[in-house]
């Protein structure tokens, strides 16, 4: 909306609102053709009511289809209208909070489009991409990794010597029928389903997922069962009867992959992604950095000034500070 009148504050005002043009001056005897409605020294026109129905979503299936609904537009247009010309005569634009308000807007508004202008000027390069990589090897190289199966035949803390040897009966005949798989089956297959009593991955071939080097405190089981893991060379192998406090275990290695750097290829879409982001916020720092405009501090002046009354200094939490333009 766009008020042609002399007078900033409603100018402003009406600048900052989505509605509809605005002309302030008294109408001609024939309104033109294009004129809508007409509220006192105003008028809406029928572009100013097409805007709207598109701002209110318009384009979405039974918005504003029949004239029922158009007219209930129109009489919300001219009931705002009636508003704000109220609202400007009791001189609500003057007051300093909407002072504030709008300059806030304007602030933003101005703050967006230039950096959005500047944006979407920033490119990076191939060149950029590999210097970047180079630089910064160690972040995209990975470890050696490895996937890993139990059995696990669990045996009570405070078990008896003869419990214990029928714990290392059953574990010894799972490893006797492990050893008997097939090729084909990598992990412990139905094996961990008669044998293992860890519930989460007896049905799966006993299989716990992938590990890592240097982790071992990270995971749930027995470091005795992660050496013994790590150990292996070969996936398919399968480790001696490993004895731990909480029972016996058979291990095997499922799949193997060597660590190393992750080619650029698949590592360059997050790289431009952080140095787009690196040169945004730079853009944004020389923007508001170099706007032309000096700034004097009266800083005795500042310093004489005291705090609001019962504005009580609260150690525990600092004061809110103003939002940045920036």
């Amino acid at each position: 909306m766009k008020r042609l009148a002399a007078g900033l504050g409603a100018a402003v005002l009406l600048a900052g609102s989505a509605y509809y043009l605005v002309i302030s001056k008294p109408p001609a005897p024939e309104l033109p053709a294009e004129v809508l409605a007409q509220v006192g020294d105003r008028i809406i026109t029928r572009q100013d009511f097409v805007d709207e129905m598109a701002l209110r979503g318009g384009e979405r299936a039974g918005y504003f289809q029949t004239p029922t609904q158009r007219r209930a537009l129109l009489d919300a247009m001219i009931e705002h209208e009636r508003m704000l010309q109220a609202a400007l005569e009791a001189g609500v634009d003057e007051q300093p909070e909407v002072k504030r308000a709008v300059q806030r807007i304007l602030v933003d508004r101005y703050r967006d489009e230039l950096l959005e202008t500047r944006y979407e000027q920033l490119t990076i390069s191939d060149e950029e991409l590999e210097r970047y990589y180079a630089k910064n090897a160690d972040k995209y190289s990975r470890p050696e990794r490895r996937r890993a199966a139990l059995i696990q035949v669990s045996v009570a803390a405070k078990a008896t010597a003869e419990a214990r040897e029928k714990a290392r009966q059953r574990i010894e005949q799972a490893a006797t029928a492990a050893g008997a798989l097939g090729p084909e089956v990598n992990h412990f297959g139905n094996v961990a389903r008669q044998f293992s009593d860890d519930r989460a991955t007896r049905y799966t071939g006993g299989v716990i997922g992938w590990l890592t080097p240097g982790r071992s405190s990270r995971y749930k089981w027995d470091e005795a069962v992660i050496e013994a893991l790590f150990s292996m060379e070969e996936p398919g192998q399968i480790s001696p009867v490993i004895e731990t406090g909480d029972g016996f275990y058979l291990a095997r290695l499922v799949e193997l992959e060597a660590g190393g750097a992750r080619p650029l290829a698949d590592v360059a879409e997050g790289i431009r992604v952080a140095l787009l982001r690196e040169k945004r916020e730079q853009v944004k720092e020389e923007l508001f950095s170099d706007q032309g405009l000096e700034a004097y501090v009266n800083e005795g002046l500042l310093a004489e000034i005291e705090p609001l009354a019962g504005a009580a200094a609260d150690p525990r939490k600092p004061p809110a500070m103003p939002r940045s333009s920036r």
